[in-house]
């Protein structure tokens, strides 16, 4: 029938009847409803009120378009992204824009604030670019920009911690076949003069690497966090050296291997940091191998640096074997045992002020002790010269290392003309730092020989996982259910948590329930909450319902796939009037709703099944579902999700687990106990928790003891298939591993 186009600005259904009844259809077809068609940014729309419906029309929500990004991968797999508009060659979601840096970007980026050697920049943006790029909600822009007017090549980029960096893609309709394209996105071989390359990342996303040539200089930087608005600047390498590691090293030899040089460099203050100046020594860019390191050594030539005071190999976990050989070399090498004041001491030795020292002691096996000591400056008002200055530091000092365990002469003040010195007087001490003695003539934060820093590598930890019945999910083919009868525990008319993990089947297609409470009352003003997922397109809608009427989000295209394990959550605020969902521990949805309470409805609570409109069953496995009746914290859902669900939380209204003989019961106190209609008990995934230090990358082995059952590790889970015919006990074992090998 004939369209009608009504522009506005904002439309009020509980003011305004819309009506698009009218037109014919084959029956069940809806198309005599007609369609009333709404801008994405339209929020909650209410089309059912308490005298019946607002909206005489057919409602359908699409998410937009997407495609999956391959520079995004949060622990998940490739993310799927909106398509951006202003790209070069189409809307995409990744491409070039159609202005450059000159035009895009403020004098600030482009000169104020850029360091004099910087050639790139990686800029994170929230709520979108003007009328070039709109904001999209739960995402942020991420620019790369040549601030130069030379060409980068081989510019690449990873967002998340896993997986190497991606070349840059060209993509757009100019690559889709039906515009005479092969369909498959170009790579970008360099990023122009000035040339801007855009993409949106979810706002969760965080461990942003990005590396590009411009001649023989690499230029790479990652960032582990890069806040709304903050510009990463990507700067020259004060020294690049190619080396070929086919051929073998010859120099110095030091723990088995042999030193290689690289080349010299000069280090003068920048002052652009606290630590300047500083050496960073980064290894990167390998050809048809890997590139590794056993250690660096750096060596003074000339007087640039007069002493160093600090090394620190923090973000850099050393494994047992490099803690055992460096650490001991690099803390446990005393070339002198007397560290000399930088300025003379009071002269009468009367001090003005009382002192307050300390001293950070490093032992020969690398242990740290902190010690301080005290001297009152009315002691010292009677003292003639600095020797009885020396003498009354050494008891306050004395007692201090006494007091530490310390032998109270391992470490002791002694004179030289008019200055102070302090000298080791045991070869189990090999170092130290001095604070808070500038009254004596020394330096704050005066060492002996450096102080390293260091992140020892930790084992990852697994947490025990307990001995596990045959059974431990619910399988649904599509006619299956499983419900509980109402009760005023599971009311849901406040605040509320659910939390599921769940399983499509690869034969399951459209829209499909996981969660629902309605009734037969055919109306959805008796459905508190409903959860669903569209097994064709990954997409999730979420409905409740208040006193006022109906309220749904759909969340974006892609986020789910058949045949994968996922846990997700929504946590309902209505204190507060917000909405959250998480998927995999990363926030999927965040917006308001209506503050009123839900509508108290007396109908049962259905997994896998919704009662009105009837049908839309869901095919697949569910495994755990906790109904909660408050909001929870992040970290609880995530905990809950890890290290499991306390069953006698008060707020807890109920909790299936599907395990065994309690195939339906409800663990929590409230014994909301299912009934089940067809639904199958089956063997589910075990939910692994492994920890170790962030950013180590981890891999956890299993084994059986049994050749008649088949155990893999997929994600998070542990996934048990035993042989048609087994009947027993296996015996199952995991081994986590970190990157520096070392096992859990």
């Amino acid at each position: 029938g004939p369209k009608r186009r009504l522009p506005g600005t904002s439309v009020t259904t509980t003011d305004t009847l819309i009506d698009a009844q009218g037109g014919t259809s084959p029956s069940y077809a809806w198309g005599d409803w007609g369609r009333f068609i709404v801008g994405s940014n339209a929020g909650a729309i209410d089309y059912f009120g308490p005298s019946g419906y607002l909206i005489n029309a057919y409602g359908e929500s699409l998410g937009g378009p997407v495609e999956d990004n391959p520079f995004v991968d949060l622990g998940g797999g490739t993310v799927a992204t909106p398509l951006l508009p202003g790209l070069v060659g189409g809307a995409a979601a990744y491409g070039l824009l159609s202005l450059d840096a000159q035009q895009l970007l403020s004098q600030a980026v482009l000169e104020t604030s850029k360091p004099a050697d910087a050639g790139l920049a990686v800029i994170r943006v929230d709520h979108g670019i003007g009328n070039l790029i709109p904001d999209f909600a739960g995402y942020d822009v991420l620019l790369v920009a040549n601030l130069t007017g030379q060409a980068f090549d081989s510019p690449a980029l990873r967002v998340g911690s896993l997986g190497a960096k991606q070349e840059l893609l060209s993509g757009g309709f100019m690559q889709d076949s039906a515009f005479g394209g092969d369909g498959v996105p170009d790579a970008l071989t360099s990023l122009g003069a000035y040339g801007v390359y855009a993409l949106l990342i979810p706002e969760s996303a965080g461990d942003i690497s990005v590396s590009a040539q411009q001649g023989e200089v690499q230029y790479t930087a990652s960032v582990q966090t890069l806040d709304d608005g903050a510009v990463l600047y990507v700067r020259a390498p004060g020294l690049t050296v190619h080396l070929d590691q086919q051929v073998a090293p010859s120099g110095e030899t030091f723990a088995g291997s042999t030193w290689q040089v690289i080349g010299t460099i000069n280090v003068t203050p920048d002052n652009t940091t606290p630590e300047s100046p500083a050496i960073d020594v980064l290894i990167a860019h390998a050809d048809d191998g890997l590139v590794s390191a056993d250690g660096v050594m750096l060596r003074k030539l000339e007087p640039v640096l007069p002493e160093l005071r600090l090394l620190t190999l923090t973000g850099n976990p050393l494994d047992d074997r490099a803690h055992d050989d460096f650490l001991p070399q690099l803390e446990g090498r005393v070339v002198d045992t007397t560290l000399a004041a930088e300025s003379a001491a009071p002269a009468s030795g009367v001090l003005d002020a009382d002192l307050s020292a300390s001293l950070e002691l490093i032992a020969t096996d690398g242990t740290h002790t902190s010690v301080g000591f005290e001297l009152p400056a009315v002691q010292t008002s009677t003292n003639s010269g600095i020797a009885e200055l020396a003498d009354e530091l050494n008891a306050a000092l004395g007692a201090a290392l006494t007091d530490a365990g310390l032998a109270s002469d391992v470490l002791e003040f002694q004179t030289d003309g008019g200055l102070l010195s302090l000298e080791i007087g045991d070869a189990s001490l090999v170092g130290f730092t001095l604070f808070g003695a500038e009254a004596l003539g020394f330096g704050h934060g005066q060492s002996l020989l450096p102080n390293v820093l260091f992140d020892a590598d930790q084992a990852p930890v697994i947490a025990p996982v307990g001995n596990r019945a045959g059974t431990s999910a619910a399988s649904f083919d599509g006619n299956d259910y499983v419900y509980a009868s109402p009760s005023s525990s599971l009311a849901m008319t406040g605040s509320s948590t659910v939390e599921v993990r769940f399983k499509l089947d690869s034969a399951s297609a459209g829209w499909t329930t996981l969660v629902d409470k309605s009734d037969a009352s055919g109306s959805y003003g008796n459905r508190p909450y409903a959860l669903f997922v569209n097994a064709s397109s990954g997409q999730m809608l979420i409905t409740v319902t208040d006193t006022v009427g109906l309220q749904y989000w759909y969340l974006p295209g892609g986020l789910v796939k058949s045949g994968e394990w996922y846990e997700f959550a929504s946590v309902i605020d209505r204190a507060n009037g917000t909405l959250h969902a998480y998927l995999d521990g990363a926030e999927v949805l965040s917006t308001t709703l209506r503050t009123n309470p839900g509508v108290s409805a007396t109908v049962p609570l259905y997994f896998g099944h919704r009662y009105y409109p009837g049908g839309s069953d869901f095919v697949g496995e569910i495994d755990d579902v906790a109904i909660w009746n408050e909001a929870r914290s992040v970290a609880a859902v995530e905990s809950d999700f890890t290290a499991g669900i306390d069953d006698a939380a008060p707020a807890l209204g109920g909790h299936w687990r599907f395990d065994g003989t309690a195939f339906a019961a409800d663990s929590s106190a409230n014994a909301n106990s299912m009934v089940v209609v067809g639904a199958t008990p089956v063997l589910g995934p075990i939910r692994l928790n492994v920890s170790d230090t962030p950013g180590d990358p981890l891999s956890v082995l299993a084994s059986s003891d049994t050749v008649q059952v088949d155990v893999t590790v997929d994600g998070a889970y542990l996934l048990v298939t035993p042989q048609p015919g087994f009947a027993g006990t296996a015996h199952i074992t995991l081994v986590a591993r970190d990157g520096s090998g070392a096992p859990g």
